[in-house]
């Protein structure tokens, strides 16, 4: 049956959210050398269990879903606390068309320079500012009083105070520290980026020695429907010694429409850097809290297609078990007769169609689903075996950011769920996940789909099972990880905590997908001391070795507020 709801109610129904996550225990877990202020640091049946064995195994692997923990106590979630910041009080004062900011410890803060506070436009621009205890909250009116539709302008906030040495958060797929050294009048910048196609938050955040300041944008994402890209950095030149933001809001103005956005900018001590967001910390938990519970249960995958493995007699690049060829019993068996007594309880499969032979980098193909040969889909059953041995069985979902017209095809369409010939194609390929056993997907390059189609479009696929396990790729933004977990990759763990996702979601889920098997155990246990779901693909290490690891993450937050 299809959905009932339109992609335009569950967008708008998006926009509103939701609270469902009940237990939020919490603790101050941190990585190993690392203080919780200190800027992240830089740059057949064969191979199934017996019946009864499954049965005894099903049912308590249900008992550590619901949350009784087979001793009627509720799984803890991972949380990380932060120490409340030191009191920063500066004094905000106005004057025509400008302002200045300063402390009575660090003096000047930020200077009433001569720059604008937005780039030209065709657009009626007004702003006004509105002083608190560590800061202000800068309102920005933007008219089109034409007759056509203009440029939305680019909001600049400079003349900030900070020497001549600056730390800033890289938050594009993880929290991570970077240098911006102006020394000898050099103008430099920092990476400019897209959110929330790239950017985890509308967030600047740079640091000097004494102090912290934070610009962080509110704006309805679902309603505006445009993305911004930010920076920060300073000019060059003897007289270029103040720091400039800019937060260029990519999209357009309709005739006669108006828009506000708030661009709060709080200042704190250089340790409490990350509470220089609080405000949008606010703004954030108004759409609700995560909207799953998290888990850390270790998963394990396998890869069908491999582009290694193409060859003349083998298009698909499939595994030497040819699924395409011989269906999918050998696949099967060699699931469960690793992943059964090696204790994982989830299983991901990559590339279940195979691969494209051609156009290869269209690869993983989004026909994850609707392109099996005659072998597999007269097999397809054999993918109960799975969810009969008590084990999660999850696909990879290749693009599923992007439509493909057919198989190896040249040129992959943006998805858009509103388009009823493609929305109608993904939801056959959900539904046949579903009938093959699946318990939930990957969302392989998902964030190529425009964010406010992403949210309604996870909505309707939960409408066709609602205790589905979605996570997406790559690491995503904000609002997207308050519905479904997000992805990293090991060498992006390796570069520090995802302090942003930590302090902004709570009860949020990340995935580390571990590359290759050369992690150590200790390694992985890093990766679940700071609240994370780890994916392996080799074998080297099994969800045994990681029991006691997932245990105690949990443990320790029991009581810990």
């Amino acid at each position: 049956m299809r959905s009932s709801r339109t992609i335009t109610q569950l967008l708008a129904a998006a926009a509103v959210g939701g609270a469902c996550l009940t237990v939020c225990a919490q603790t101050e877990q941190k990585p190993s050398g690392q203080d919780g202020g200190r800027l992240i640091r830089k740059s057949g049946e064969g191979g199934s269990a017996p019946q009864g064995q499954q049965s005894l195994r099903r049912r308590i692997i249900n008992r550590m879903r619901d949350g009784s923990g087979g001793s009627g106590s509720p799984r803890g979630v991972w949380n990380r606390t932060f120490p409340d910041p030191a009191p920063y009080p500066v004094a905000v004062e106005q004057s025509p068309g400008n302002f200045s900011v300063s402390s009575a410890r660090d003096g000047v803060l930020r200077s009433a320079v001569s720059q604008s506070m937005y780039s030209a436009s065709n657009c009626e621009v007004t702003w006004s500012i509105a002083p608190v205890e560590s800061g202000l909250d800068l309102t920005y009116v933007i008219s089109n009083r034409t007759g056509s539709a203009q440029a939305l302008p680019t909001l600049q906030i400079g003349g900030l105070e900070f020497g001549d040495v600056i730390d800033y958060v890289d938050h594009r797929i993880t929290t991570e520290g970077k240098t911006l050294d102006a020394t000898g009048g050099r103008g430099v910048w920092s990476a400019t980026e897209l959110y929330p196609q790239s950017l985890y938050a509308p967030v600047i955040i740079a640091r000097n020695e004494r102090h912290a300041v934070g610009l962080s944008l509110q704006y309805p994402l679902f309603r505006y429907q445009h993305q911004i890209r930010t920076y920060i950095g300073r000019g060059a030149g003897p007289n270029s010694r103040t720091w400039n933001t800019r937060f260029h809001l990519e999209g357009e103005l309709a005739p006669s429409e108006s828009r506000e956005y708030v661009v709060n900018i709080r200042f704190t001590d250089r340790e409490d850097w990350i509470h220089t967001i609080a405000p949008y910390k606010e703004y954030l938990a108004q759409r609700g809290s995560v909207r799953y519970q998290q888990d850390l249960r270790p998963v394990w995958g396998m890869a069908i297609g491999d582009t290694l493995r193409i060859a003349q007699d083998n298009p698909r690049g499939v595994n030497g078990y040819r699924a395409d060829l011989n269906g999918w019993q050998r696949d099967v068996d060699y699931i469960l007769e690793y992943a059964v007594p090696a204790g994982f309880e989830r299983v991901m499969v990559w590339a279940a169609s195979g691969v494209y032979d051609e156009h290869r980098g269209n690869n993983f193909p989004p026909q994850f689903m609707a392109e099996w040969t005659g072998p597999m889909v007269e097999t397809e059953s054999q993918w109960s075996r799975i969810r009969d041995a008590g084990i999660d069985l999850l696909f990879w979902w290749g693009r599923s950011g992007q439509y493909a017209e057919r198989w190896n095809d040249d040129v992959l369409d943006k998805f858009t769920p509103t388009t009823s010939v493609q929305s109608r194609m993904m939801l056959d390929q959900w539904r046949l996940a579903l009938r093959r056993g699946a318990s939930g997907v990957g969302l392989d390059a998902f964030t190529q789909m425009d964010a406010w189609h992403a949210i309604p479009w996870i909505a309707m696929l939960r409408e066709l099972k609602p205790d589905a396990t979605i996570v997406a790729e790559p690491a995503g933004f904000d609002l997207l990880h308050l519905h479904v977990p997000t992805f990293l990759y090991n060498e992006d763990a390796d570069r520090g905590s995802h302090l942003l996702a930590d302090y902004l979601v709570p009860g949020r889920e990340l995935w580390v997908y571990c590359r290759g098997s050369g992690q150590t155990l200790e390694q992985i246990e890093g990766y679940i001391a700071n609240g994370m779901t780890v994916v392996l693909r080799g074998r080297n290490i099994s969800a045994n070795d990681l029991r006691d690891a997932v245990e105690r993450a949990q443990q320790q937050q029991q009581g810990q507020q």
